[in-house]
């Protein structure tokens, strides 16, 4: 099976992925979305041309607005293998470097909090703290001010 990517960046993922049939036969958006990510973090290879891929897919839908004015969201739904830690802070990298400093990252247990700093740091992204949700005593504040939503399988705060 091939996977047909419009996005032409990045070195090759260095794990074999395939897209189910029903996937594949959808075509890609159109891609206008220009990467604010420093070309050394792509040359170097710390994200894949595939996690890139989504990165761009995901930052091209932010820069939406709906009727109601907020900003569209996009979902990561990749199975084992391909990232999705790496891929989420590649959005919020992105993003903060446009200036949106503020993001909820969900997922399933504290534990990943490491992760989640490490695939940050790995990136470059060394300035963006992360802070646990249950250390967090006003949730409301930072839901109201965060650029966007992102769940993947846990829970911490990214400032």
């Amino acid at each position: 099976m091939v996977l047909f990517c419009l996005v032409k960046i990045g070195l090759r993922h260095p794990d074999p992925v395939v897209e189910t049939s029903s996937l594949s036969s959808v075509h890609p958006p159109d891609v206008w979305y220009r990467l604010s990510i420093p070309e050394e973090i792509i040359d170097e290879g710390k994200l894949s041309a595939l996690q890139l891929e989504a990165i761009v897919y995901a930052c091209q839908q932010h820069e939406t607005f709906l009727p109601d004015n907020s900003r569209a969201g996009f979902l990561i739904g990749d199975g084992a293998g391909v990232g999705k830690g790496r891929t989420v802070a590649g959005v919020i990298f992105e993003n903060y470097l446009l200036g949106r400093k503020k993001s909820i990252w969900l997922s399933v247990s504290n534990d990943l909090k490491y992760d989640a700093e490490r695939d940050l740091r790995d990136i470059g992204a060394k300035k963006i703290n992360v802070y646990p949700l249950n250390k967090v005593v006003i949730l409301t504040y930072f839901a109201t001010k965060c650029f966007c939503l992102l769940f993947i399988l846990g829970s911490f705060l990214l400032l």
